[in-house]
């Protein structure tokens, strides 16, 4: 599994001093064991078309003799040596939960086919990938709360404007999207478990991905690791993006 991105890819290769150290970095941005092609193909795709010219098969081998890399039929593989060498002249590498993370929320982009609700999770991945956590979770639950609203438009206009009446009887009938602005987004949230759009657990999750959003989105204190926020992109991206 990767343990960087291509984003912090591109960057770490700016500052790299020696080949070593690029080849090596570039081997982090692949899913492992990699052959010397993919690492050249990745380098270039990354704009580092120059490591087409070096010997980077000679360049693992010296590697591999100070214990950085091991041969593997498949390729070639980073070892615990090679990650912190690379610690230590400054790559930052991600932990292997969150680097496993990032690739499984790759994953599901893929599957994701409109292109409005495609560019929400990117924009929200890329700032996840640029340690723009806030961002991350904010950017994510907005698109999310378009998707259900635009669920509701087209799915379940009626029992919704139903369930709407019986809990809130001044509130004015759903007819646009733009209608839902007055309405708060857990409000909207327990009208439509009123109404069977969502079930119990679906809001409980929902609501809580709303509360971190709320959390992310003024200022204050609070602290969100990548772990969280990974978590938060993951849900959203199954039971929102993917099934709405």
């Amino acid at each position: 599994m990767s343990a960087i991105s291509d984003t912090t890819l591109q960057i770490a290769l700016k500052s790299s001093a020696d080949q070593q150290t690029a080849v090596l970095t570039v081997l982090a941005a692949l899913n492992q064991p990699s052959s010397v092609k993919e690492i050249q193909d990745k380098a270039w795709a990354v704009g580092l078309r120059k490591m087409k010219k070096w010997n980077v098969g000679q360049v693992l081998k010296r590697a591999d003799d100070r214990g950085f890399v091991s041969r593997l039929p498949e390729g070639w593989m980073l070892m615990p040596a090679g990650l912190d060498e690379l610690r230590g002249k400054g790559v930052p590498l991600k932990p292997k939960l969150i680097a496993d993370a990032t690739h499984n929320l790759h994953t599901h982009i893929a599957s994701i086919t409109d292109p409005i609700r495609r560019a929400f999770v990117q924009e929200a991945i890329d700032c996840f990938e640029a340690g723009l956590n806030r961002a991350a979770v904010v950017l994510s639950w907005v698109g999310a709360a378009w998707i259900l609203q635009n669920h509701v438009l087209n799915n379940a206009l009626k029992p919704f404007n139903a369930s709407l009446a019986a809990r809130f009887p001044k509130a004015k009938t759903i007819k646009t999207i733009k209608n839902f602005v007055p309405l708060g987004e857990a409000d909207f949230l327990q009208v439509c478990e009123d109404a069977g759009i969502i079930d119990k657990a679906e809001k409980k999750q929902l609501q809580q991905r709303l509360d971190l959003r709320n959390d992310c989105g003024h200022p204050n204190n609070l602290t969100i690791g990548e772990h969280q926020v990974a978590s938060h992109l993951e849900f959203l991206l199954q039971n929102v993006y993917e099934k709405y």
